[in-house]
């Protein structure tokens, strides 16, 4: 289950959505009338006279706790405000009173709020989209008892952005209305449109116009926002994360008057044809959605702008490591959010394995005191080395990995293959650190013999899918080709850490990044306005992959790891930069037992470093 805090977060946001259902209750006064039976009995109740009905609740931080409750904001609805500044409002159910709140919806010890959305699929996030059908469980966590299963009506839902001046307004409305104040004038809600919410009085937000109370709107079109994507199933598809994509856009232009068309990008060919589309004068959509490795291309042709120079972008929003990634000099030529990041590495591991040959250690154990290390994982996989039928070969490995785990080893000891410091990128791979990561790869290939090395990274997934080693190192991603065929259960936490550090390093390898061409740059201001509504799906587009792991039958523990990572990627230059002449000769230093990592490094320093120097020369 999760924290008190987000327990009590979850609870509140799940139960005011009920308000549709249960906000007003029957006159009667029997004290044993369950929940669900308030459900069925909204519109029987009248409202006391005597008493001022609801409009809205905040949840905002506060110095005294982690979040406190406030009532009476505007417009009938429900914020939650997150850390990360987002907000979500919901509309409240009419005739609904401070009391009726207090009686229904304040959070109580030991119990929490599990939502689901109508598909069955769990929703573990403040900021996830509850839709019409949705339920929820209310849990006793003392003995995990489902107390109360209620459908879940939504009545209204926006996104909207909360100021620093617009709390403060807020918070001083609130504190006069607690002291008895009845004659303060309610504040606006600002919304990311720029317009004023008044929910129940029927005025204009962002461009929307809404029929006062009901909640019914009819979107009117400001802008007008062209996405060319090289994943465009991902926005126009049927699965859960393009729903997620299409309730955002569809709510962006509701409540923002912000449209989004759309142009399918090849793969293949999208560089070119973005850069010669710049080279022309002209570009087939106002901003792409490529790669990691596209977007630094498209950059270094001088053919992407800046988006920091949009004035409406919030930044903020969008500080992670794979935007750091294509930062130079200031200079964002990409920008994400941490969901898009793409492609998280680890190790996977084989319980059932790992129960039968290595049964005293707890890798979770390890991984949480963080003495997960080279040495303990090294130890691991001597153990897990197994000749089943004793004809002097090993038929069960310690892991198995194409020489992924080389790029992944020196991230983990050196900080990354390649950095960026002192404004420039380093070629960090042939230092002394990643020469230490060079030679445990080593020790485990040809002294230990514990790593079944395979050329094809899906033949080493499918070697740990059909048990024949005990870890997998490499890319998440093949978790979900490994799981349907595996008999075990499976776990996966980050890549050990180096004895140069003291704490895990997750590196950005590859990203889904937006870019906007050069031809574009009159348009950042509106651009802008576009990405800040998109923030909105971010944490919601997590617990869509968590949810898919969790399908597939990854662990609770190996779920949070991946939540962690996810969220706290660093930003890595390695990728589009080496070429095979130097890059091949990195994982040699391994693989041959003729070369030695140290001499091989000092021969290809200085080759290294000049093709750094060549590749990212135009973004300094």
């Amino acid at each position: 289950m999760k924290t008190n805090l987000l327990r009590t977060i979850c609870l509140l946001l799940a139960l005011f959505l009920c308000f549709g259902l249960f906000a007003a209750c029957e006159k009667e006064k029997e004290e044993e009338k369950k929940t669900e039976s308030v459900a069925s009995t909204t519109s029987e109740k009248e409202t006391p006279p005597q008493e001022e009905l609801l409009d809205s609740v905040l949840v905002q931080p506060d110095a005294g706790a982690p979040y406190t409750l406030l009532t009476a904001v505007q417009g009938n609805s429900l914020v939650i405000m997150v850390p990360d500044g987002n907000t979500t409002a919901l509309q409240v159910a009419e005739n609904t009173n401070v009391s009726q709140f207090l009686t229904y919806v304040v959070a109580k010890d030991g119990y929490a709020i599990c939502v689901w959305d109508g598909a069955g699929n769990q929703v573990i996030d403040l900021a996830a989209i509850i839709t019409d059908g949705s339920r929820f469980e209310v849990i006793n966590e003392l003995n995990n008892q489902v107390e109360v299963t209620m459908n879940i009506r939504v009545v209204k839902q926006e996104v909207i952005s909360s100021t620093v001046e617009q709390q403060e307004t807020i918070n001083q409305y609130n504190s006069q209305v607690q002291q008895g104040n009845s004659n303060v004038v309610k504040p606006p809600v600002t919304s990311n449109g720029g317009g004023s919410s008044q929910g129940g009085s029927g005025s204009s937000n962002g461009g929307t116009s809404s029929s006062g109370g009901s909640g019914t709107t009819t979107p009117v079109v400001k802008t007008t926002i062209t996405l060319g994507t090289i994943w465009y199933d991902q926005y126009n598809g049927t699965d859960g994360i393009a729903k997620t994509w299409q309730s955002t856009l569809k709510n962006m232009e509701t409540k923002q008057g912000i449209k989004t068309n759309f142009t399918r990008l090849d793969a293949s060919s999208a560089v070119d044809t973005i850069v010669k589309e710049v080279m022309a004068g002209n570009a087939s959509a106002d901003i792409f959605d490529v790669s990691l490795a596209m977007c630094r291309n498209i950059a270094r042709k001088k053919a992407a702008a800046n988006i920091y120079d949009s004035k409406t972008l919030n930044k903020s929003a969008f500080a992670c490591g794979a935007t750091e990634s294509v930062t130079f000099s200031g200079k964002a030529y990409g920008i994400t959010f941490a969901s898009k990041s793409v492609n998280p590495m680890g190790v996977l591991y084989n319980k059932k394995l790992l129960a039968k040959y290595a049964p005293e250690t707890d890798i979770v154990n390890l991984y949480n005191q963080k003495k997960w290390t080279f040495d303990a994982f090294r130890a691991l996989a001597k153990k897990c080395t197994i000749d089943t039928d004793g004809n002097g070969k090993s038929d069960i490995y310690g892991f198995t990995s194409n020489t992924n785990i080389i790029g992944m080893a020196i991230t983990a000891n050196a900080g990354g293959i390649a950095l960026m410091k002192n404004g420039k990128v380093e070629a960090t791979m042939c230092n002394a650190e990643s020469v230490a990561a060079l030679e445990w790869c080593k020790t485990l290939y040809k002294t230990d013999r514990s790593w079944q090395y395979r050329a094809d990274i899906q033949a080493s997934a499918d070697c740990f899918s059909g048990g024949q080693a005990a870890m997998f190192v490499s890319y998440l991603a093949y978790f979900h080709t490994i799981a349907p065929k595996a008999d075990f259960s499976i776990g996966f936490v980050l890549m050990p850490i180096g004895p140069a550090k003291t704490d895990y390093i997750n590196s950005v390898y590859d990203a889904a990044l937006y870019v906007v061409p050069k031809t574009k740059e009159n348009r950042l201001d509106e651009i802008g306005n576009w990405l800040n509504g998109l923030t909105a799906v971010s944490s919601n587009l997590l617990n869509q992959q968590v949810s898919k792991l969790a399908q597939n039958g990854l662990d609770k523990t190996g779920q949070d790891i991946y939540k962690a990572l996810v969220n706290n990627m660093s930003a890595e230059f390695s990728t589009g930069a080496f070429t095979s002449a130097v890059s091949s000769q990195v994982d040699s230093s391994v693989t041959s037992a003729s070369k030695s990592p140290t001499k091989v490094m000092a021969a290809i320093k200085d080759q290294a470093q000049k093709e750094c120097d060549d590749f990212y020369g135009p973004l300094y």
